[in-house]
């Protein structure tokens, strides 16, 4: 599997990552994109997500993939929405 590849190159062990947390920190990088593509970004219930056992630099990677698609593919305008 992935995993079993990742950890024989050396690869850190999963660990605990809030994920109310990386999603905080990658909207507050990516707001002011968002800013000039006139769109509103509404954070809701994400305090309710529970920790995830992985890697936070990948988990940083897939929430801002997913945020900048949201800004890509939206309207100014618009709005990006993220609920947990």
């Amino acid at each position: 599997s992935r995993l079993d590849m990742a950890r024989t190159r050396g690869a850190p062990e999963p660990v605990a990552v809030d994920l109310t947390e990386v999603v905080a920190s990658v909207v507050q990088g990516m707001q002011a994109r968002a800013d000039e593509q006139q769109l509103t970004v509404l954070v809701d219930s994400v305090g309710s997500i529970p920790a995830v056992l992985g890697d936070r630099n990948q988990l940083v990677q897939v929430v801002a993939n997913l945020m900048a698609n949201a800004i890509n593919y939206s309207k100014p305008g618009g709005r990006v929405s993220i609920t947990g």
